[in-house]
């Protein structure tokens, strides 16, 4: 009885997937067109998951309330952060503000000065 509380608790707990989405508030859209959009993690309750084996309903619940929550952060996880980074280079790249337009128009001040 307190494996099935567990499992119970568990799920009511977890039951989430994670998914990649574009953030609704692009923080460098005034200042530079870009291609790549800034992303963010957003979490989808899983509804309707059914365990209709009642003989690894336990298992089941398991897999669906711990199993599925951590594998779609771990994979969209690493969606986000490696299409956050792509934004960040897009942006430090191409963008007027962006850290290498600013060495290159330091550089080209301290090349003109001499």
């Amino acid at each position: 009885m307190h494996k099935v509380c567990s499992v119970i608790i568990s799920a009511l707990l977890a039951s989430c997937a994670f998914s990649p989405a574009v953030e609704k508030h692009q923080r460098y859209a005034r200042h530079c067109d870009m291609y790549t959009k800034q992303l963010t993690l957003e979490t989808v309750p899983l509804e309707g998951h059914e365990c209709k084996d009642a003989n690894n309903a336990e298992q089941c619940a398991l897999i669906v309330a711990l199993g599925l929550p951590v594998v779609t952060f771990v994979v969209s996880g690493s969606i986000v952060l490696i299409g956050n980074t792509l934004h960040w280079v897009e942006f430090h790249g191409s963008c007027e503000r962006g850290a290498v337009n600013e060495y290159v128009r330091s550089f080209k001040q301290t090349l003109a000065e001499e």
